[in-house]
């Protein structure tokens, strides 16, 4: 007795040996009458379909999405005054630093240096909690969370909300 997947696969290979063998005639294949065709309506078309779709009342889509990042309690509510001073949103003050101290950050995180293999590298120390954290909601872009992370990336920088504190830190001091 042969097992089931090698009988299955006997089976298979005769059918395919038998499709390969028939031949296909030209005049066999036959295109649909004209009546289907026009009973077949094509869907809607984007716009259409974009204009019949229920809309969202109120402010248009800025296509922010809201990121929420942890910073220390304290820093959170010297952050909020700034911002509010200067009239912007949490989001729009956070990139506004964040463009004005960029070259600052190279100060704040520099590069580590090199070990050679045979002296394994310290271990970090771990960070202190001074004081609660507390999750603060940037309405954000894409790319501008993107560059966020590129320079988070380029400074080696392990935790965003780490280097986002750095940024607030630095904001708050040049405010």
């Amino acid at each position: 007795m042969t097992p089931p997947q090698q009988r299955d696969f006997t089976a298979l290979s005769r059918k395919a040996s038998r499709l390969r063998a028939a031949p296909v005639e030209a005049d066999s294949v036959t295109p649909p009458e004209p009546a289907e065709a026009d009973q077949r309506r094509p869907g809607p078309t984007e716009r259409e379909a974009d204009e019949s779709s229920p809309r969202r009342v109120g402010r248009p889509s800025s296509g922010r999405q809201s990121k929420g990042i942890g910073l220390p309690g304290d820093l959170v509510e010297q952050m909020m005054t700034v911002a509010e001073k200067a009239g912007l949103s949490y989001g729009d003050w956070l990139i506004a630093v964040f463009n004005d101290v960029y070259d600052a950050l190279a100060q704040e995180y520099p590069p580590l240096p090199q070990y050679r293999p045979e002296i394994p590298p310290p271990r970090r120390p771990p960070r202190r909690r001074v004081s609660r954290r507390q999750a603060v909601n940037f309405r954000l872009t894409p790319a501008q969370l993107a560059a966020i992370d590129k320079r988070q990336n380029e400074l080696a920088v392990e935790s965003r909300s780490e280097f986002v504190t750095t940024i607030v830190q630095l904001g708050i001091e040049r405010a």
